[in-house]
C-alpha cells in the first residue's frame, strides 16, 4: 500500500498490517497531536516503522525514537542505505543510517548527563526500561512479565522519577547507555566516552 495523506496512511496500515512501514511523518500532512509513526504501531502493533525523511534535526530524531520506530534513514544518504535500513529492520533489529551520528550522539550526551545523577535502577525496573526502549507499551510488557498494567505503570513512573527523564526517547537513550539494548549500528559512542 502505499499513501500520501496522514489518514489513509493509518488506515491501510491497519487494513494492511504489513511488516514494515517506510515513512515521512515530517512532510505528510499532520494535524494530529500523535506523530505517524505511533500511530501506526498503535493500529498495526507489530508493523516496523522505519522514517525516511529530509531532515535529521534532533527533535525529529528524538520523537521517531519516543514512537519506537525501528530505523530512520535521511533522503542525504545513498539509496542503497534505505535498502540495508529495510533488511535490517526485516531481521528485528534497529537501524539508524551512519550519517545520523552526530545527532544521536547529541541525544546520548543530553540523556547521559541527565541520568548521571540517577539513582541505581532495580533489575524489573532495568527489564521493563529495557522494552520501552525497544518500543513496547505499557500492556505489552505486563503481558511480557506477567504483571499487571498498573504494576508496570508505576515502575514507569520509578524509572522516571530515578533517572528524571521522562521522553520514551531519552529513556531509550538511557537504556543505550546502560547496555540495556544495542547502540543503532555501533553510531553511538561508549558511555565512557560520553561527557
Amino acid at each position: 500500500g502505499s499513501s500520501g495523506e496522514r489518514g489513509e496512511a493509518e488506515r491501510e496500515c491497519a487494513r494492511l498490517r504489513p511488516d514494515l512501514a517506510v515513512v515521512d511523518w515530517i512532510h505528510l500532512a499532520d494535524t494530529s497531536s500523535e506523530n505517524l509513526a505511533e500511530a501506526i504501531r498503535r493500529t498495526s502493533p507489530g508493523t516496523k516503522v522505519v522514517v525516511f525523511a529530509a531532515t535529521a534535526e534532533t527533535h525529529f530524531v528524538s520523537d521517531a525514537i519516543a514512537a519506537g520506530v525501528a530505523g530512520f534513514v535521511v533522503k542525504s544518504a545513498p539509496l542503497d542505505s534505505l535498502a540495508t535500513a529495510l533488511r535490517i529492520v526485516a531481521g528485528d533489529k534497529q537501524h539508524f543510517c551512519p550519517e545520523m551520528a552526530d545527532v544521536l550522539r547529541e541525544l546520548l550526551r543530553r540523556s547521559s548527563m541527565n541520568a548521571g545523577k540517577a539513582n541505581h535502577l532495580s533489575h524489573r525496573e532495568k527489564e521493563v526500561l529495557r522494552e520501552i526502549a525497544r518500543g513496547h507499551v505499557s500492556k505489552e510488557i505486563a503481558a511480557m512479565f506477567n504483571l499487571s498494567v498498573y504494576t508496570v505503570e508505576n515502575i514507569r513512573r520509578r524509572i522516571m522519577r530515578k533517572t528524571r527523564l521522562k521522553p520514551a526517547a531519552e529513556l531509550t537513550l538511557h537504556a543505550v547507555r546502560l547496555q540495556l539494548i544495542p547502540a543503532p549500528n555501533g553510531a553511538l559512542p561508549d558511555a565512557s566516552e560520553v561527557k
